[in-house]
């Protein structure tokens, strides 16, 4: 689809690759190629200006592939089903993870829906899984937006969990 000349063929190309990603995301979200046809899926929804169908397919991404339960089986092992714990792979997933909330947000703010934007963020940095980079950048984006639109009291909720993931004097400062 990246290949084809502009026009309707190109966009019935995206539409399919975008549709086979689906499928195969839809068929398994939690398994280990899930990122890719999350992503890939997305992304070729994007390309034909569908971001509703791009956002359900971050959201549920994010549902079924980032779940606390599969997470939490990942990094401390999982009794009932008798699995040691896999830093290895619990890394991978929070990567996998983050990647797709920025992509959610970035979708979300790129469609005008900002308060969705800020949402997001807003999630990103309070997700204790992630490191403090993610969940500073997160906290500073969704304080941007809370206070373009005027909503202060979450704009000032946003400010105290970026001042508590110790941000850098400069960042700080900005904040103020």
């Amino acid at each position: 689809a990246q290949k084809a000349p502009p026009g309707p063929e190109r966009d019935k190309l995206w539409r399919e690759a975008a549709a086979m990603y689906e499928a195969a995301l839809k068929a398994a979200p939690g398994r280990n190629e899930a990122p890719e046809a999350a992503m890939n899926a997305a992304y070729a929804y994007k390309q034909v200006g569908e971001y509703n169908k791009a956002i359900e397919l971050y959201n549920l991404f994010i549902t079924e592939y980032g779940s606390n339960q599969r997470l939490d089986a990942l990094q401390k092992g999982d009794p009932k089903n008798k699995t040691a714990p896999d830093p290895k792979k619990y890394q991978e997933r929070v990567k996998f993870l983050g990647d797709a909330y920025d992509a959610l947000g970035t979708t979300y703010y790129s469609f005008f829906n900002y308060t969705r934007a800020a949402e997001t963020y807003e999630k990103i940095s309070a997700n204790q899984r992630f490191d403090e980079q993610k969940r500073r950048a997160a906290a500073k984006n969704a304080m941007i937006l809370y206070a373009n639109m005027n909503q202060r009291d979450k704009m000032q909720a946003e400010y105290r969990n970026l001042v508590a993931l110790r941000p850098t004097p400069e960042d700080k400062a900005n904040a103020d």
